[in-house]
C-alpha cells in the first residue's frame, strides 16, 4: 500500500512504470487481502491528509469502484469501511465523500438506458419460439445474460472457486447452471417438434439468431446455440437435417471455427468498439484462470506477493469485465425473459440422446410424416377416454345383464363389468369403498392376477339404484382385444392404476384425499349409434350396439341390392334402400354364423343359423372385402368361447407379455442416477415442479402423510413416486422421505412421454405392472387396515415376494 502511493520523487516509484498496475492490483487484491482493509488504510489520517496521497487513494477507490461495484452494494463490512472513508474526507474536503457514495449507487446501473427501442413483440397468452421476432428474441438473451453476469463478483474468480464444492463463487456458479439449462431449453425446443419438418423449424430459427447476435457482440448466446445445434442428441435426428440446407449449416460451421480458434476469437474481440455493449465467452478466461492457478503460486517466498501470477490474472479478467460493463440499451420483455429462463428444458444430456434415438428411429422418409396418434398430449396430462369404436371393440361379444335394487353382482372372477346404467358400490367388510356410476369399469382386479391369487377378495358389488344394466366382458375377450390394440390396451391400464389409486388413497386415509370431477369413459354421451335406429326392433333400443365398421355394398339375393353394411359387436346389419326409401333390413346375429367365406376375391358369403334353420347370404361391391372378413372372424372368435374354455384360459391372463420384459425395464429406468442420504426429503408434501418416479437401486424410504409414516419401500428395483405420477394432479400428497442411504434412478415424465408415444403397447404393461403393486398394497391394507403400520409391511413385502 505504501508503493501504491509513492510520490514520483521517491526513487522506489518505478513501480508505477508497469503498465494498468492499479487496475491489476483492484482485480487481484482478494488473493492476498480483503476490501475492506484496504479501505480502512486508505482511511488513514497521514495518508488523507496528504494533498498527493489522498489524490492517489481517490484514483485507486475509483477504480476499484469501477472494476467491483456488487462488493461496495452488499458486502457489509466494506460497506462501514467506505462510509468511514467518506466521513473521514468530508471533514477535510466538503462534498467529496457524497461525491464517493453517489458513484458507487450509480456503478452497478451505469450505462442504462434513458430510452428504448421499439419491442417486435407482440403480447399473447401462448406462443412458441419461433413465434417471436428473431430480433426481439436477439435483444432478451442480451439482456437475461447481462444481468447474470453484472451479479459476479469479481473475487468468485479467483482461487478457482467454481470449482469447490463449498461453493464460494454462488453468482458464477449460477450463471453457470444458466448457460447449461439455456442449452438444454434450445434442445429441448428441437426435440419437442412432432415430426422432421417442425424439428427442422426450430434448428432453422435458431441457425438463424447467430448473424444478429453476432451483430450486437453477444458471444455468450452464440456460443450455447452452437453447443446446442451440435450435441449429440440433435446430430442424432438425420431426417429433419435433411430439410436444413448446407447454407445454414455453413454459417453456424463458420461461427464455431471462430470460438474454438482462441487466435481468431481474441482477434475479434479487438476490433469491437471498446464503448460497445458485449457479452464475451465465459470458458476462456475460466480456462486461463485455472491454468494460472495450477503452475503459480499467490506468495514468491513468505509473505512477498507473486506479482507475476496477480498480472496475468488482472489481465484475464480485464478482458471479460471491461468488455461485458456496457449496458445494452433495449426494451426489457418479461413475458420472453421468462421463456428463457424458465422454458421447459430437458436437463438430462444421456436422456436427451435416449428421446432423439427414439424420435430417429421413427423418422420416416422425407416427404412420408407418421405421427403417434395423441403426440405429446400423453394420457396422464389428461383423464383419457375410449373413442366409440374402441368401446364397441372392448365389448365385442359381451352378454347384457339386469339387475334391481341391492342385488348383488356376483358372475364369477373370469369377468370385467361395464355399467350402461344405474349405480353400484363396491363393499369390502361392510363398509363401501367405492361408487360405481355409469360407463365406468369394475372388477378390473380380476385382469391382475393368476388363478393363484383371485380378483377382489372379499369385495362385493352392490346395485343402489332402482335398476342397472351391466355388460359382462369375458376376460380372454377382452385380453385378446387389449394385445391386438396397443392403444386401448394402454388406456385400460391407466384407467386401473387412477381408480387403484383412489381406493388406496381412501385405505391410506381413511376419507378420499382429492375429489377428482368424475368423467365417462367414453369420449361421447352417445348410448348408441344413430344409424342403428332402424334395427331398433330387432335388436333392443338399449342395445348398446356401436359400429365398428360400415361398409357400402349389395346384396345379391334382392333385385335392388343396394345398402349399407354395418358391423357391431355382436351384430351384422344391413339395410337396403329402394328410391329413398327402406325396403328391407338383415339382421345377423354373430354368435349365429355357422361360416364364412370369399368367393373369387369379389364376394363375401356368411351361413348363418335363423329360427333353427341354415340360411345364407352373399354380399359383393366391398372397396376391401378382406377387412370385412377379419373383423367379423375376429368378432366370432370373441362370441365362439365358452365358459368352460374361458375358466381354463383364465390363467393366460397375466402372461409375461402383460408386463415389460427386462429387456424393457432397462430402457424406462433410463435417467439420471442419484444419491440421498438419511433424512434427505425426496419428493416433498404440498406442490410438485416435475413429473417423475423413482426406482430404488439402494437403501429404504418411508412414505410419511401427516408426520406418520404410511409405508416403506426397501425392495431393489421397486419403483416409487407412482401414485402422484399417474394422477397428475401437481401435488403430491405424501412426503418421501430416504430412510437410510438410498441411491435412485430419477425417471423423467418427459422421457417416458416420448418412449410411450411411439410405443403405447409398452406403456401399456408398464402401466399394468404398476396396477399390479397398487393393487398389492390394497390387498394387505384390506387385511390389516390403515393403523396396523408393521404389520401392513411384512404383508406387502410377503406378497411381493411371492
Amino acid at each position: 500500500m505504501e508503493l501504491l502511493l509513492l510520490p514520483s520523487s521517491n526513487p522506489l516509484h518505478n513501480i508505477w512504470v508497469e503498465r494498468n498496475f492499479f487496475r491489476n492490483f483492484c482485480l487481484t487484491h482478494q488473493c492476498f487481502m480483503p476490501t475492506y482493509e484496504v479501505v480502512d488504510i486508505l482511511s488513514q489520517s497521514e495518508i488523507v491528509s496528504d494533498q498527493f496521497k489522498f489524490q492517489r487513494s481517490k484514483e485507486l477507490l475509483d477504480m476499484m469502484i469501477k472494476c467491483m461495484p456488487l462488493d461496495f452494494l452488499e458486502n457489509e463490512k466494506l460497506k462501514d469501511s467506505f462510509e468511514q472513508y467518506c466521513n473521514v474526507i468530508s471533514q477535510l474536503y466538503p462534498n467529496m465523500g457524497g461525491i464517493l457514495e453517489k458513484k458507487v449507487k450509480n456503478a452497478f446501473s451505469e450505462g442504462s438506458p434513458s430510452s428504448f427501442p421499439y419491442s417486435l413483440f407482440e403480447q399473447s397468452t401462448s406462443f412458441e419460439l419461433w413465434d417471436i421476432d428473431q430480433v426481439e428474441l436477439s435483444r432478451q438473451l442480451c439482456l437475461v445474460e447481462q444481468d447474470s453476469i453484472k451479479k459476479i463478483f469479481v473475487r468468485e474468480f479467483l482461487h478457482k472457486s467454481w470449482t469447490l464444492e463449498d461453493s464460494f463463487s454462488p453468482n458464477l456458479d449460477a450463471y453457470i447452471k444458466r448457460t447449461n439449462r439455456m442449452i438444454n431449453w434450445m434442445t429441448t425446443c428441437i426435440l419437442k417438434g412432432a415430426t422432421p419438418l417442425q424439428r427442422s423449424k426450430s434448428i432453422l430459427y435458431l441457425t438463424s439468431l447467430l448473424d444478429i447476435l453476432y451483430s450486437m457482440n453477444n458471444f455468450q448466446s452464440m456460443h450455447k446455440i452452437i453447443a446446442c445445434l451440435y450435441s449429440s442428441a440433435i446430430r442424432k435426428l438425420k431426417n429433419s437435417w435433411k430439410f436444413v440446407n448446407e447454407k445454414v449449416t455453413d454459417i453456424f460451421d463458420k461461427y464455431e471455427n471462430i470460438f474454438t480458434n482462441t487466435k481468431l476469437y481474441h482477434e475479434l474481440l479487438c476490433s469491437i468498439d471498446p464503448n460497445a455493449p458485449c457479452i464475451p465467452l465465459l470458458h476462456p478466461i475460466l480456462r486461463g484462470l485455472f491454468g494460472v492457478e495450477e503452475i503459480f503460486d499467490d506468495y514468491v517466498t513468505g509473505d512477498i506477493v507473486n506479482w507475476d501470477k496477480m498480472r496475468k490474472i488482472g489481465s484475464l479478467l480485464w478482458d471479460f469485465i471491461s468488455r461485458s460493463h456496457n449496458s445494452y440499451q433495449y426494451h426489457p420483455v418479461n413475458e420472453i425473459q421468462q421463456m428463457i429462463i424458465k422454458g421447459e428444458a430437458w436437463k438430462s444430456d444421456n436422456l436427451n440422446y435416449e428421446i432423439a434415438k427414439i424420435l430417429a428411429e421413427n423418422e420416416e422418409p422425407i416427404g412420408i410424416i407418421r405421427l403417434p396418434s395423441h403426440y405429446y398430449s400423453r394420457l396422464t396430462a389428461v383423464n383419457p377416454t375410449f373413442m366409440d369404436h374402441e368401446i364397441g371393440l372392448i365389448v365385442a361379444g359381451s352378454n347384457q345383464l339386469n339387475y334391481s335394487k341391492n342385488q348383488q353382482i356376483n358372475e364369477g372372477e373370469i369377468f370385467v363389468y361395464w355399467l350402461t346404467s344405474g349405480r353400484v358400490e363396491t363393499m369390502i367388510d361392510g363398509q363401501i369403498t367405492r361408487s360405481i356410476e355409469r360407463d365406468q369399469i369394475f372388477g378390473l382386479a380380476n385382469l391382475l392376477w393368476s388363478s393363484q391369487i383371485h380378483g377382489e377378495k372379499g369385495s362385493k358389488f352392490i346395485v343402489r339404484s332402482n335398476q342397472a344394466n351391466i355388460l359382462r366382458l369375458e376376460l380372454l375377450n377382452v385380453k385378446r382385444t387389449a394385445e391386438s390394440e396397443p392403444e386401448i390396451f394402454e388406456k385400460l391400464n391407466f384407467i386401473i392404476c387412477r381408480e387403484l389409486i383412489n381406493r388406496l388413497n381412501v385405505l391410506y386415509y381413511g376419507r378420499k384425499l382429492h375429489k377428482r370431477k368424475r368423467t365417462s369413459l367414453r369420449n361421447t354421451s352417445v348410448d348408441s349409434d344413430t344409424s342403428l335406429e332402424q334395427f331398433s326392433q330387432y335388436i333392443g333400443k338399449n342395445s348398446q350396439q356401436i359400429v365398428l365398421k360400415e361398409f357400402n355394398c349389395s346384396i345379391k339375393k334382392y333385385l335392388s341390392s343396394d345398402g349399407t353394411m354395418y358391423i357391431t359387436q355382436n351384430y351384422v346389419l344391413f339395410t337396403t334402400l329402394t328410391l329413398g326409401l327402406l325396403r328391407h333390413n338383415l339382421v345377423i346375429r354373430i354368435e349365429d354364423i355357422l361360416d364364412v367365406g370369399i368367393r373369387n376375391g369379389a364376394s363375401y358369403r356368411i351361413s348363418y343359423m335363423e329360427d333353427g334353420n341354415n340360411k345364407e347370404s352373399t354380399f359383393t361391391g366391398f372397396d376391401d372385402i378382406y377387412s370385412v372378413f377379419d373383423l367379423i372372424e375376429n368378432l366370432r372368435g370373441k362370441n365362439n368361447n365358452s365358459l368352460n374354455n374361458q375358466e381354463e384360459l383364465a390363467d393366460e391372463v397375466i402372461r409375461d407379455s402383460w408386463i415389460p420384459s427386462d429387456m424393457e425395464f432397462d430402457i424406462i429406468r433410463r435417467g439420471v442416477e442419484r444419491v440421498y442420504l438419511p433424512g434427505e426429503v425426496i419428493i416433498k408434501a404440498g406442490k410438485i415442479k416435475y413429473r417423475r418416479m423413482f426406482n430404488l437401486l439402494e437403501g429404504s424410504i418411508n412414505i410419511i402423510r401427516d408426520g406418520v409414516v404410511v409405508d416403506t419401500v426397501s425392495e431393489t428395483g421397486e419403483i416409487f413416486g407412482e401414485m402422484q405420477y399417474i394422477s397428475n394432479e401437481g401435488v403430491s400428497k405424501a412426503k418421501v422421505v430416504a430412510k437410510s442411504e438410498v441411491r435412485v434412478i430419477i425417471i423423467e415424465g418427459y422421457y417416458l412421454d416420448t418412449l410411450f408415444n411411439y410405443n403405447p403397447g409398452l406403456a401399456g404393461r408398464f402401466y399394468h405392472y404398476i396396477a399390479v403393486l397398487l393393487y398389492r398394497k390394497i390387498e394387505a391394507l384390506n387385511k390389516f387396515g390403515p393403523l396396523d403400520k408393521e404389520q401392513i409391511m411384512e404383508v406387502i413385502l410377503d406378497v411381493e415376494e411371492k
